[in-house]
């Protein structure tokens, strides 16, 4: 992700899914709801990657439902599965 070397301050890399498949930025903003983004890339649904005994999207859905609650969510994806 890139931004604007003024902005440094407000753009945050929040911790990342442990196996690798999306990373959450937090952006400030003035007089608004802080903003988190999830930038996502999923493998195929059939990839040697993909754990078959759990969903690849679970975690990501936890994230969505805690980080709703302190703020505005938006997705960038990637969702080949």
């Amino acid at each position: 992700m890139l931004y604007k070397k003024q902005l440094h301050d407000r753009v945050h890399v929040v911790p990342m899914d442990v196996d690798v498949r999306y990373m959450w930025i937090r952006i400030k903003r003035v007089d608004l709801k802080e903003l988190y983004t999830a930038i996502c890339y999923f493998p195929f649904a059939y990839s040697r990657f993909v754990s078959l005994e759990e969903s690849s999207y679970l975690p990501l859905y936890d994230d969505v439902i805690r980080f709703s609650a302190m703020g505005d969510i938006v997705l960038l994806e990637n969702f080949n599965a």
